[in-house]
């Protein structure tokens, strides 16, 4: 995510097994409406612009180096090949997305995340303390 806010809060963009992009930040709560503002004017832009090049080679690393790290180790592989039990998969299946994710064309992330993501039906949910002040703890 290309979230600029200096000292912005942390945060982490995930895809889950139903394959819906949702972005969590934890923020001060007086830094929430710069976070929610920053987040979709982003959104926008990636909306008009497109992801870049370089993006979209990030993305496929951090994917690809994600996905081998989880099978990486005994117990990784372990679970993986027990998720795909349960669907009457094999790693052939594993080895059949990497392919694809590695051909995917900046063309088609972009046109895809186009046709997918309108900024105006994002939800945003917060939860938390809002309301309270930010305090600062006293080293005394």
């Amino acid at each position: 995510m290309r979230l600029h806010l200096g000292s912005a809060p942390d945060g982490h963009v995930f895809l889950d097994f139903d394959k819906r992009p949702h972005k969590a930040a934890i923020a001060n709560p007086a830094n929430t409406p710069k976070v929610e503002a920053s987040f979709l004017d982003e959104i926008s832009k990636i909306v008009k612009q497109g992801f870049s090049a370089d993006e979209l080679a990030a993305a496929k690393k951090s994917i690809k180096d994600d996905r081998m790290g989880g099978r990486a180790s005994d117990a990784g592989l372990l679970g993986l090949i027990g998720a795909r039990e349960q669907f009457a998969r094999t790693l052939a299946w594993d080895e059949q997305l990497d392919s694809k994710l590695e051909s995917l064309t900046l063309d088609q992330v972009n046109r895809v995340f186009r046709a997918r993501v309108d900024p105006a039906r994002i939800s945003i949910v917060k939860g938390g303390d809002l309301d309270r002040k930010s305090t600062r703890l006293n080293s005394s």
